[in-house]
């Protein structure tokens, strides 16, 4: 078994990219050797797909004017880098994007509730129709990010060649440095409120 990380980028004119997801999947063998990998990867893609989808009245949950792209995967033990096959995948070019300190978060969980367990996707530049009259996110968007994220879960857990999951410490009270291990989504939840990423200090 491999695990591999993989970027995920979202680029355009908007200001402050590129915006980055980070995912880690594992594999039963090489890439080349059992094509896995291109499970994995139509999964991912078919979460982003997910997200590109126009809700009534709302239009898509990522803002306009972006291309979604990924051009390689990392194995997290010998660091080799393998091109992934990711044709662009553009987000349209109707409406505006919202502030982009706001987002969406989808929480991840999996088989144990330790903090070291848990993993958050930020989901972002939003399309600014998405911000109710209230300043929350409209729950129709909330209803198709977390629409999308169990699809990625249930199809991620449908094969035990590969699986998306959580990279984390393997034990409690470790730092950067030591054993991290890959914990299989299991579950995905999204609150109705925005999220904001920032560095801790």
């Amino acid at each position: 078994m491999t695990i591999w990380r993989m970027p995920v980028s979202l680029t355009g004119t908007v200001p402050g990219g590129p915006f980055i997801n980070v995912w880690h999947f594992r594999l039963s063998s090489t890439p080349v050797a059992d094509g896995s990998i291109g499970k994995v990867i139509s999964e991912l893609r078919a979460f982003y797909t997910g997200l590109i989808f126009s809700v009534p009245n709302i239009g898509p949950t990522l803002g306009p004017g972006l291309s979604i792209t990924a051009e390689f995967a990392t194995n997290t033990e010998t660091q080799e880098q393998i091109p992934v096959t990711w044709a662009p995948m553009p987000t349209g070019s109707a409406g505006t994007v919202a502030p982009t300190r706001l987002a969406l978060a989808v929480s991840w969980k999996t088989t144990i509730a330790a903090r070291r367990a848990r993993g958050r996707t930020f989901i972002g530049p939003l399309n600014r129709a998405v911000i109710g009259d209230d300043s929350l996110p409209k729950p129709q968007t909330i209803d198709q990010v977390r629409n999308t994220a169990t699809a990625l879960v249930n199809s991620s857990l449908e094969d035990d060649l590969s699986a998306v999951g959580v990279w984390g410490l393997e034990a409690a009270g470790g730092g950067p440095q030591s054993p991290h291990v890959l914990r299989d989504f299991t579950g995905a939840s999204v609150k109705q409120h925005f999220a904001t990423l920032r560095t801790r200090g």
